[in-house]
Formats: C-alpha cells, sequence, structure tokens
C-alpha cells in the first residue's frame, strides 16, 4: 500500500481504518512522507492517518484528534494559505451524534483550502450511490451528514462534477453489491479551485481510492538563468568577458584552491559578467574613475560609460573631490532655500 502512495500523489494522503498502532502509524514516516498526524485504535479496527509529502512545506500545525481512531483533523499554512484537513472514518454502528460533533469542531478550522476525507459508512444518494436497495445503508446517518453539510456549506465533490454518474467505491462481499460510501467534502465557494476528483479501481483491499486535484498558490522556482547566445556575436563582450575571466583567474587560480571549486565559482561569476553586461545593453551606466586618469579600457569593452568629472546619481551631483562635492550640491541647495525664503 504504502509503494503504491508513493506512485499516486503529492498532496496530502487520508488513510482510513489503517488498522495500526501509534508506533506502527510512526513507522510511516519514510520516504516521501514528511509529516504524519493519526488517530490509533487497535491491530484490528479503525484507525485513520493524514501523510503530508515532504515536498509540501506544511507550517504552522494544529491538530484536534480521537482517541478511539475515528477521526484527525490539522490546520495549518501551506504556500501563504490557511488550509485544514479532516480525516474521518465512521463506525458502521457509531452515536448518532458523531457526525454533527466532529463537523462542529472542525467548522473552527473551515478555510475555502479546506478538504473533509472519508470513509463515512452510508450513501448520501441510495438512487445514485447504490447498486440496489440490499445495499448496506442507514438513512439516518445520511440525512445527519447532509445536515452537517448544508450547515458549513460543503458540497459532495464528486458528485458536484459528476451529478447523475453511478460509480462505486466498495464492494460489499456479504451484499454482494457495490456502493459509494467514501468522500471528499469541499466548501462550496471554493468548487471553482477544483480540478478533478474521480474514484479509482479496488486494488489493495475491497475499498477504492478517491483522488482530488485542486490548484493551490504554489511557489514556483524562479525560472533558471540561461546564457543569452546572441552576446557571443558581441565584440564588446568578447574583450569584457575575457578580460573579466582572467582578472579572476589570476586571482583565484592558486594552488590552495581545488579545481572543482574554482570550476563552480567561474561559473557563477561568469553569470554576474554576463548579467551585468546584459544590462549595460538596455541602459547604459555611467561611472567615476577614483584616480586622476581614466583606466585604459576601452569604453564600449565595460557596462558602463567613464565620466571624469562625476556624475548624478538620485539628484545627487557625484564628484572626485569631497570640496567639489560641496560645491556641486550644498551651495546650490542654500541658494535654492534663500530664495524659497
Amino acid at each position: 500500500m504504502f509503494s503504491t502512495f508513493s506512485r499516486l500523489t503529492y498532496g496530502p494522503s487520508f488513510i482510513q481504518e489503517s488498522h495500526l498502532s501509534n508506533e506502527e502509524h510512526q513507522k510511516l514516516k519514510r520516504d516521501w512522507v514528511g509529516q504524519i498526524f493519526y488517530s490509533s485504535f487497535t491491530s484490528r479496527s479503525r484507525g485513520v492517518a493524514i501523510l503530508i509529502n515532504k515536498a509540501l512545506p506544511l507550517t504552522e500545525v494544529k491538530v484536534k484528534s480521537d482517541k478511539l481512531g475515528r477521526y484527525v483533523m490539522i490546520s495549518g499554512m501551506l504556500y501563504g494559505d490557511n488550509v485544514s484537513y479532516l480525516n474521518v472514518y465512521a463506525p458502521p454502528v457509531c452515536p448518532p451524534d458523531f457526525h454533527t460533533k466532529v463537523f462542529s469542531l472542525f467548522s473552527d478550522w473551515i478555510t475555502e483550502s479546506s478538504v473533509i476525507a472519508g470513509d463515512f459508512n452510508c450513501c448520501l444518494n441510495p438512487r445514485l450511490d447504490k447498486s440496489h436497495s440490499g445495499s448496506r445503508s442507514s438513512v439516518g446517518t445520511s440525512q445527519t451528514l447532509l445536515g452537517c453539510c448544508r450547515d458549513l456549506d460543503l458540497i459532495d465533490t464528486w458528485r458536484a462534477l459528476h451529478p447523475t454518474d453511478k460509480q462505486y467505491s466498495f464492494y460489499s462481499k456479504v451484499h454482494k453489491s457495490p456502493s459509494r460510501i467514501h468522500y471528499f467534502f469541499t466548501p462550496n465557494h471554493a468548487l471553482q479551485k477544483v480540478i478533478s476528483c474521480s474514484i479509482g479501481n479496488i486494488v489493495i483491499s475491497d475499498h477504492s481510492p478517491l483522488f482530488l486535484v485542486m490548484s493551490c498558490k504554489e511557489q514556483r522556482p524562479l525560472p533558471q538563468w540561461r546564457f543569452k547566445n546572441y552576446l557571443l556575436k558581441n565584440p564588446d563582450f568578447i574583450e569584457y568577458f575575457t578580460e573579466q575571466l582572467k582578472f579572476f583567474l589570476a586571482e583565484n587560480d592558486t594552488p590552495e584552491v581545488s579545481p572543482s571549486v574554482l570550476w563552480e565559482t567561474a561559473k557563477a561569476v561568469s553569470r554576474g559578467f554576463t548579467t551585468s553586461f546584459s544590462a549595460h545593453l538596455k541602459h547604459k551606466k555611467e561611472a567615476m574613475p577614483l584616480t586622476l586618469h581614466t583606466p585604459s579600457t576601452s569604453s564600449s569593452a565595460v557596462p558602463f560609460r567613464w565620466s571624469p568629472s562625476g556624475f548624478v546619481y538620485l539628484g545627487i551631483h557625484i564628484t572626485l573631490s569631497l570640496s567639489g562635492l560641496y560645491k556641486a550640491n550644498f551651495i546650490p541647495l542654500i541658494r535654492k532655500i534663500k530664495e524659497d525664503l
């Protein structure tokens, strides 16, 4: 089962009837699982767990769980959004107010990114969710669950996308009939975030896996930097790059620096050279030499224009000497202030 999950899922995984102890649940935290939240009962019945892929940066997690292996709920931050997940296993025989209490407990955490998943052991729409009248179902439980959804403005996500379809998630060997008793519930106003919701094939047990795909504000990685090939046709760039690289190697190609470190550093520095020159092509910049003579390097071979007399930056006149700085800025400023007075 565990290897199957790793091939099928990227987001949170919801497991019902895990039949695992606390120690056995903790052992699931390996390979692709970064975080696990669970409620255990016995090794023969109940048990629920929420597995969080280690690629998901879920933080600030709060947890509420049952001591009888029937539900676990979490809330946290994911990609800057408040998210919350509830995983439920409703035993065939449970207190009449079970669903009401669980949904009420979860209600404070509901956001547009909330997901409720579970095995609820009932059919919400007997006409569509049962193959025939012999299938198991509890009308009272179904009505209670529907009432909880109405109160919290939740929808049966699969049914919302497949309003007239008949597809089942469980096969009862006792009744020899299939039914749909597993559900994803999501906020009604967040249906536009749902990309797909589907029922898989029964492979591992007598239950089918359910899949829900939703959009989220995923922080995408920065685009990979690529060298602009057209620069190789620019003789100014070739001259500038060659001079800068020679200077870099003269300073850093020493016995103390390993070839691998030198190579990786050279790539990073070369990227800087290239980015600087590319910016120069878009906007010519000015630089002032700090010596009495302008450097001999040709002006076209550097990503800026030499300005021996100084330049203006953010409204300030930059000059070579301190006295020139005072004359170029403070004297005009004082004169302007006097005029304004």
